[in-house]
């Protein structure tokens, strides 16, 4: 009786590679999708309520109060008052006289994209749509600010005034806002605010961010700071002195958007009436809850504060979100969002696929199968047509650019079990991942390129290190390799023999690598060229120079076992003059090492205890210059201190 197997039925099965490849493509497929889906429902400008005036000279007291945030249900609370606050009843600063003045960044860099056209847009029509008793004054922020029209109620004015700002090479913006203030009038009561639109960095530097904060506290202007681009890293800082807000503009579709929240905010002022409990002259503290806004203040009974200045305790809202917070919070949905796609494809490919281990090493086993070729039967790192057809991409491009080869090499020196088009298609991977976390952790593209080209230079240093740590390893055991070898040729062995024994007794590297070499041989390979291609794949000179040895002996003859113990205590002399070469060179690296972390480490400190003093370098060219000629001076000392301590032994 004639018994056939009858081939099976291939199955899908999914290593662990696919779970990493595929919970990171759907991960991040998901987070970029966010943005787009939460654009409609994101506030146009974070929560913020902050008190800018207190006029307890009467009873009521009313509280002034700067807000981005629905006043319903607005309260103030006496923290000596044990009775429960209750809603106030608010009202908005309707009657009193209202001046705005916009500041218009009028440097090149926002030709890009047309979103200086954008920004003169949507700064019109806010206007148009403000009520008519508000005043409004325009200032270009060029070289030097330039007001291109007063404030004043006259609406084609202003309008027209806002078609005739134009490019300049130049930013002058915190010069811009101290000239902002000027334009106010002096009349008392009124509601002034600025509202800035910026898209980089002050250029000019001709008047520091502190005296503008000096001119919004002076004359009690609230600052709404709209950056577009990044902007100035200063703004933020300042608009928060002046009880105003600040606010990131990332695309060019939400600068009108941005500029309608922030010029209704800069219009409008709460007007919330509270009971007080102190004596004239005493101080108090209280607590303002709007909406999800929230500040704890204080203020002096009976007297009129009408600058912030004059109200303790600089106020944080719990709508906003700070930078590590931010981060936090990110870092955490991104690792959620990645375990949980990780575990639901895990569990429905379980149900549906599962993988038996003994019918998968039954298959290689079974009856012809054209279907199943010598690749199918090794467990591939990926086996979707979609990464299969990456990796096909990657080594045809790889391969054109003769990189495939020196990646192939390098894999092997590190023994890593990838073929160098997984390896191409898993960098790139991890690179844009590393680009897209960056641009949601710093929402810059610098920020994103910079994170990327860190993730790639150390995914290049750590292949690198693996294969050098090898190396390492591969060339310590060379002299008791050497030794033994001479000692099973001294009992008789035959060089084959002795290879293939000292390879059962030795650890890995040299012992797999011995017998890889034995199993070529074992297949037809010349044994000297078997060694050869360990030389090759390793890439060390002390066994490139052994096999010669012995590539020698077997053409002019000799004692082998005395060849190689002569060239083990080469090597042995060898690795103790390096040795001793090293640690006489120990103090002139650790003298680099010092040397080269010295201005990093220090320019660190600085900018975390004084970022002012150091931002000069970042902001002004005159800066950027000087920080270019340090890393340059920085790298060609470094690389003479390297070539003056590295000896070759």
């Amino acid at each position: 009786m004639r018994i056939e197997l009858t081939p099976k039925p291939k199955r899908a099965v999914l290593k662990t590679w696919h779970w990493f490849l595929l919970s990171t493509m759907l991960t991040f497929g998901v987070l970029a999708a966010l943005p787009a889906t939460a654009q409609d429902t994101a506030p146009k400008i974070d929560p913020v309520a902050n008190v800018v005036a207190i006029d307890a000279s009467q009873s009521p007291a009313v509280a002034t109060v700067f807000s981005t945030v629905d006043g319903s249900g607005a309260r103030i609370q006496l923290d000596d008052d044990d009775r429960a606050s209750k809603p106030a009843s608010t009202s908005t600063a309707d009657g009193v006289p209202t001046e705005i003045v916009y500041v218009i960044d009028a440097n090149t860099r926002s030709a890009r994209g047309d979103a200086f056209v954008t920004i003169k847009e949507s700064v019109k029509n806010s206007v148009s749509q403000l009520p008519e008793s508000v005043a409004v004054g325009v200032i270009a922020a060029g070289d030097a600010p330039i007001v291109v029209s007063e404030v004043t109620t006259d609406r084609n004015q202003v309008l027209s005034a806002i078609d005739t700002v134009s490019f300049r090479q130049r930013s002058d913006i915190y010069g811009s806002i101290v000239r902002g203030t000027e334009l106010f009038s002096s009349e008392p009561g009124t509601v002034r605010s600025i509202v800035t639109i910026a898209t980089g960095p002050d250029t000019e530097q001709k008047v520091p961010a502190s005296s503008s904060k000096a001119a919004l506290v002076r004359t009690g202007t609230q600052l709404v700071a709209l950056q577009y681009n990044g902007g100035d890293i200063e703004l933020a800082p300042t608009s928060s002195t002046s009880g105003g807000v600040s606010a990131n503009i990332d695309s060019i579709a939400a600068i009108e958007r941005t500029i309608s929240s922030a010029s209704s905010a800069a219009a409008e002022r709460l007007m919330i009436p509270f009971e007080t409990t102190g004596e004239t002259g005493t101080r108090s503290n209280a607590t303002l809850k709007v909406g999800d806004a929230e500040q704890s203040f204080s203020f002096v009974n009976g007297q009129n504060s009408t600058r912030i200045s004059q109200i303790d305790a600089p106020f944080e809202t719990a709508g906003g979100a700070g930078f590590f917070s931010g981060v936090i919070v990110l870092g955490g949905l991104v690792l959620l969002a990645f375990v949980g796609i990780g575990l639901a494809v895990w569990a429905v490919s379980s149900m549906f696929v599962g993988e038996r281990q003994l019918d998968t090493l039954l298959d290689r086993y079974e009856a012809n199968d054209p279907t199943l070729s010598e690749d199918e039967t090794q467990e591939a790192v990926v086996q979707t047509a979609v990464v299969q057809r990456a990796i096909q991409l990657s080594e045809n491009f790889a391969e054109r650019q003769g990189f495939l080869t020196r990646m192939e090499k390098t894999l092997e020196r590190a023994d890593l079990p990838i073929r160098p088009g997984e390896a191409v298609v898993f960098f790139l991977v991890g690179v844009l991942v590393a680009f897209t976390l960056g641009l949601f952790l710093t929402g810059s593209i610098i920020g994103a390129v910079i994170l990327a080209l860190v993730v790639a230079g150390l995914s290049y240093f750590a292949l690198q290190f693996m294969a050098n740590r090898r190396l390492k390893k591969f060339e310590a055991q060379l002299p008791d390799t050497l030794q033994l070898l001479a000692g099973t040729l001294r009992a008789g062995f035959s060089l084959p023999q002795g290879i293939d024994a000292v390879s059962k007794e030795i650890a890995p590297p040299m012992g797999s690598e011995l017998r890889r070499a034995v199993s070529e041989a074992q297949l037809g390979r010349d044994l000297e060229e078997s060694l050869e291609g360990i030389s090759e794949r390793v890439d060390s000179p002390d066994f490139a120079w052994a096999v010669m040895a012995i590539g020698i002996q077997r053409e002019v003859g000799g004692n082998l076992n005395e060849l190689l113990m002569t060239v083990a205590e080469t090597m042995i002399a060898r690795e103790r003059l390096r040795r001793e070469v090293n640690a006489l060179t120990a103090e002139g690296r650790m003298s680099a090492l010092i040397l080269g972390l010295l201005p990093p480490g220090l320019g660190t400190v600085l900018g975390l205890g004084n970022p002012e003093y150091i931002s000069v370098l970042f902001t002004r060219t005159a800066g950027n210059i000087l920080l270019g000629l340090a890393v340059l001076s920085a790298l060609i000392g470094l690389a003479w201190m390297k070539k003056v301590i590295t000896l070759n032994v």
